[in-house]
């Protein structure tokens, strides 16, 4: 999804910073002119900061007070990955005090977001429901890739997307 959105950002011409605990191909990197940063030094420059990584104990929280604090007062953040990589009282005393200029939002620490959540009343989020793969366009995907693969099976062929070819062999007939 991070390089989905990195090839989206340079259609735009934004120059684009990076960073990631996992070191990021050399030919993505020289492809699309990535500058890799640390973190600080990301938030410091960058002017829309996009969470693309999965949540697990190292990205918990990885936006709280100090990352904040860190980012310009005309920077927003945007989360489309897990709620909690955002710390969101910390995301909210950033909004209200104007610490960063706004925050776009897919995901929530908790979901469904408490009807008495305080981003409710900022003007300076905007709060999308993470349900992209809902669309009309997205079902008629899915229903379009259930039959390919349906028809694959029925003419026994191995469809494609196979997540564990090894059971296979245990599939087919001895002989």
């Amino acid at each position: 999804i991070g390089k989905a959105v990195v090839r989206r950002a340079l259609a735009f011409g934004m120059r684009v910073l990076g960073n990631d605990v996992v070191e990021m191909p050399a030919e993505f990197l020289a492809e699309t002119g990535i500058e890799m940063l640390s973190k600080d030094e990301l938030l410091a420059q960058a002017d829309f900061v996009s969470l693309n990584c999965d949540l697990n104990p190292t990205s918990f929280h990885l936006m709280d007070e100090r990352e904040f604090a860190l980012m310009k007062p005309t920077a927003a953040v945007i989360n489309t990955a897990r709620g909690p990589i955002i710390a969101e009282p910390a995301l909210v005393r950033a909004l209200q005090d104007g610490a960063i200029a706004g925050a776009a939002l897919d995901v929530f620490e908790v979901e469904p977001l408490p009807a008495d959540s305080p981003l409710y009343a900022l003007d300076n989020v905007i709060l999308t429901p993470h349900i992209a793969a809902n669309s009309p366009e997205a079902r008629e995907d899915l229903y379009r890739l259930i039959c390919e693969v349906s028809s694959e099976v029925v003419q026994g062929r191995i469809p494609p997307f196979v997540v564990n070819p090894e059971v296979l062999d245990r599939l087919r007939p001895a002989g």
